[in-house]
């Protein structure tokens, strides 16, 4: 398929609807108590469940630019600055005088300040 706006929308279309079928699963999976019945309940459902939860939480996280996906204070996100170079991840390389050595070390093994 080449590599055009009209192919990127049916990729992005067809990787939607991939996320609104496990979405479903999960909706229903969830409605039945995540197949556990009160039971046979023991920690290791309670493992389970938080483990699942903290996986949805990295992806709301980074959808909601949340959590450690939040904007730091000061820092303009890349996407809303017209020169990528002030943007936080096109920082440049440190230049030799920013550089100081560590104790014990030589100067080749420089750290930034």
């Amino acid at each position: 398929m080449p590599k055009t706006n009209e192919a990127a929308l049916a990729a992005f279309v067809a990787r939607k609807a991939e996320i609104d079928a496990a979405l479903d699963r999960i909706r229903a999976a969830s409605d039945d108590h995540f197949f556990a019945s009160p039971e046979d309940m023991h920690w290791g459902h309670v493992t389970a469940l938080a483990d699942h939860a903290a996986l949805l939480k990295r992806i709301t996280d980074e959808l909601h630019a949340e959590g450690e996906h939040a904007p730091r204070r000061g820092a303009e996100p890349c996407w809303v600055l017209t020169d990528a170079a002030h943007c936080e991840t096109a920082r440049p390389a440190p230049r030799q005088k920013d550089l100081v050595p560590r104790r014990g070390s030589s100067p080749s093994q420089a750290t930034r300040w």
